[in-house]
Order: structure tokens, then C-alpha cells, then sequence
């Protein structure tokens, strides 16, 4: 299974449980540059054999495809595609900037298309993208993250039409207690406030 953002946040956590609970050999894409140490700190201990990290932009298509080919001739075919990877850049409309919009919107959006067109061939068994609640009620500072996500989900509805192998699926998480997201007190108290904030354990479940 490909998982984007798997080397932190929410998606380190779910690539953990994955292999953890099933034995999913889980191949995780980030755009940061991370030691072998960092790596074995992060795996749940003796699940490291199943788990591998690529640095790469998947806003890059060229790059993302020379990725999933090396991990194609590494492990074979892909059965799984999991988008966790997520930016925010909280701040009112009216003083955000143009680069606030894109940087959150291509990370989301521009990465979901380019992992669909990637893995367009692979016979997936499912297909997630972690989207959020934002995308439906939306969040004081965070229009470009709503309207991200409920692109997001557009997106996984037309992917299910064009009849790509795997099941699609969009989850709108609420607010995981400790997702990695770094978002500021008034916006963890909004969420609290609204559809609540998940632990590790009900996000997993």
C-alpha cells in the first residue's frame, strides 16, 4: 500500500496499525528528508521489514511516477493508494494570500490527481483520501482547506465513475487529539466545540 504523509501525522499512525493489524507492506511518500534512525524510531518495533519511506513531491507528476515505478519493481503491484498528505495555512480570507491558496490546494488536490493517474492501471482494492469535516460546515481561517477537501471528495466521486479499480473512499475526519496538524487553540477549541476531537484509538476503529 502507497500512503502519502505516511511518515507522520495521522497517515504514520495508520500506515502503523496497517501493518500492525494486517501485515500491509506500506510504502510511505513525504516531501521531508528523514535518517534510518528517525525511521526505526517512528515503527511500531519489529514492523520496520514492512515499512519504506521515498522522499518525494507527489505535486510533481514526473517525479511521482519515477517513485511508483521503483516501488512497483521493488514490491510488485499496488493494492492500496492512501492520501493523508495535508498543509493548512490558517488565516482570514481577506489577508490570505494567493501562494495560502495554492500551496494548501495543490498538496490536496494536485497530489490526489497525480496518485489516481499513477496507479491508474494497478488492480487497488481501495483507493482513501483523508479528507475533513471543514469540507462540509467549514472553519473560521481555513476557506482554502475546506474548499481543498470538498474538491477532494468531487474527486473521488469522479473517480468512481470513470470505474478505476478499488473502492473510493473519502473519510471527513474531525480533529484527531494528537493528528500532527499544528493547529492553533482556537481552532482545536472550534472542532471541540462542534464534531469533536477524535482519539488515536476511535480513529483507528
Amino acid at each position: 500500500y502507497v500512503i502519502s504523509g505516511g511518515n507522520t501525522g495521522i497517515g504514520l499512525k495508520v500506515a502503523n496499525y496497517l501493518m500492525a493489524t494486517y501485515g500491509v507492506t506500506m510504502v510511505a511518500l513525504g516531501r521531508s528528508s528523514i535518517s534510518e534512525q528517525e525511521l526505526i524510531n517512528k515503527i511500531i518495533p519489529g514492523l520496520r521489514y514492512l515499512y519504506s519511506y521515498h522522499r518525494v513531491d507527489i505535486t510533481d507528476f514526473v517525479a511521482l511516477s519515477t517513485v511508483i515505478q521503483s516501488i512497483k519493481a521493488e514490491h510488485g503491484a499496488i493494492r492500496g493508494v492512501i492520501h493523508s498528505s495535508g498543509l493548512v495555512r490558517d488565516r482570514l480570507f481577506i489577508a490570505k494570500e494567493a501562494t495560502d491558496f495554492s500551496t494548501v490546494f495543490d498538496v490536496k488536490v494536485k497530489g490526489l490527481l497525480n496518485l489516481d493517474r499513477v496507479t491508474a492501471t494497478e488492480p487497488l482494492r481501495i483507493f482513501v483520501a483523508f479528507s475533513s469535516v471543514v469540507a462540509t460546515w467549514g472553519n473560521p481561517g481555513q476557506s482554502d482547506y475546506a474548499l481543498a477537501n470538498a474538491t477532494m471528495d468531487a474527486c473521488l466521486d469522479y473517480r468512481a465513475r470513470l470505474n478505476r479499480s478499488g473502492k473510493n473512499i473519502s473519510i471527513r475526519w474531525t480533529l484527531w487529539k494528537d493528528g500532527g496538524m499544528g493547529l492553533d487553540e482556537s481552532i482545536q477549541d472550534s472542532f471541540s466545540s462542534t464534531s469533536g476531537v477524535l482519539t488515536d484509538q476511535q480513529g483507528l476503529d
